[in-house]
């Protein structure tokens, strides 16, 4: 992935509010880059990568190396990741 020099958090504010993204979840493999909401009060999103699905459950590792599960609903997966 391209960053051309962005933080995590403007790479957050990127994939979060300009990438498109696959809002059926439909091509939502493990590996792949995902935002997850980790607070349902604040709509806190954070990035991670997608390790297991079972059923309607994501299991996530956040880039700050926590393991978060999520309901898949609150699982956004970025299509564009080059900034390029």
């Amino acid at each position: 992935m391209e960053t051309r020099g962005l933080n995590e958090l403007g790479m957050k504010i990127f994939l979060d509010r300009y990438a498109l993204k696959d809002t059926t979840r439909q091509t939502l493999q493990v590996g792949d880059l995902v935002l997850v909401k980790t607070d349902n009060n604040t709509g806190q999103k954070e990035i991670g990568h997608l390790e297991k699905i079972e059923g309607d459950n994501a299991f996530i590792k956040l880039l700050d190396g926590r393991s978060f599960m999520a309901n898949i609903e609150h699982v956004d997966k970025p299509l564009e990741l080059d900034l390029a």
